[in-house]
């Protein structure tokens, strides 16, 4: 996965610096 801010599915932006992303399959993955 990039580390480029992307919109998703019904959530805010996701920054590369927060502390997890969560991804469109509603997976949540650290972002260590």
């Amino acid at each position: 996965m990039s580390m480029n801010i992307k919109p998703l599915a019904d959530r805010v932006l996701v920054e590369p610096a927060a502390a997890e992303e969560k991804t469109a399959s509603g997976i949540i993955i650290p972002d260590t």
